[in-house]
């Protein structure tokens, strides 16, 4: 309220944090109240992290929640080399719903691959895919700027790519003669 200012923060190991505080341009004077509260984290519905158990596949869409700011769900995804892949993150409607999902594609290391956040003119997100090798990769839900909570819906659809045969490597079987067009 007003030009007063506050943060929510969720460590990610237990241990000690400063918390500083200083007026906006750093040459005002006065008294001020510096509060802190605690509460405790509610369970998790998917991991935040490489090391969750939550799986999503292509054609089944899965509902969860952000239950706190700046939490993320991972979901690993089993890809295949010559599909393209579309994932969808959606903020449920109406009251509760993420209101700014933010969606993130990430390798198996925690790399990010690819991210959205806006798309098709809302707040919602989607990105596609083509995987150069097969394996695993995590879909990330989460809220813009950590700063979201609340339901969501997120989906994958996958679609068998058009063979190619000129391939985009050296072991191509495409052939070209000078002077021929192809």
């Amino acid at each position: 309220n007003g030009l007063n200012s506050a943060l929510q923060y969720s460590p990610g190991a237990s241990g000690q944090v400063f918390v500083e505080a200083s007026e906006f341009s750093g040459e005002g004077v006065g008294p001020y109240r510096l509060t802190v509260t605690s509460l405790e984290i509610p369970p998790d519905d998917a991991g935040n992290d490489t090391s969750s158990r939550s799986r999503i596949t292509a054609g089944r869409a899965v509902s969860g929640n952000l239950e706190y700011e700046g939490d993320t769900d991972w979901y690993r995804l089993s890809v295949r080399t010559g599909n393209r892949y579309r994932i969808a993150l959606d903020g449920a409607e109406g009251e509760g719903g993420v209101g700014d999902p933010y969606l993130r594609l990430v390798d198996a290391d925690g790399n990010e691959i690819n991210s959205s956040d806006d798309t098709e003119n809302s707040l919602n997100s989607a990105l596609e895919f083509i995987p150069r090798e097969n394996g695993d990769v995590f879909v990330v839900a989460g809220g813009y700027a950590d700063a979201y909570t609340g339901a969501y819906t997120l989906s994958v659809d996958a679609e068998r790519m058009p063979r190619d045969n000129i391939s985009a490597d050296r072991s191509t079987r495409g052939r070209l003669t000078i002077g021929q067009s192809v």
